[in-house]
């Protein structure tokens, strides 16, 4: 069975990607998102992810295209 294709959109990180190290697929300063559906909408309204506190995790898994750069967590932050 096909994979369906989901429409995507390539967002700019705050970084710019500047601290990621060369050739890390987030070293572009950019990553592809595919648009929300009623899978992602489900996931944030899980009350269970939400007192976990893994809804935004589970959110990134679910909507960024590209797996290669690796789970959420090699996301950078931001500093407060």
């Amino acid at each position: 069975m096909a994979e369906y294709k989901f429409p995507t959109e390539m967002v700019e990180l705050p970084s710019k990607g500047y601290f990621y190290f060369e050739g890390h697929p987030l070293s572009s300063g950019k990553v592809e998102i595919k648009y929300m559906t009623a899978k992602e909408e489900d996931i944030l309204t899980s009350q269970n992810l939400i007192q976990q506190g893994t809804v935004i995790d589970k959110l990134l898994e679910s909507l960024i295209v590209d797996k290669s750069t690796g789970d959420q967590s090699s996301l950078l932050l931001r500093g407060s």
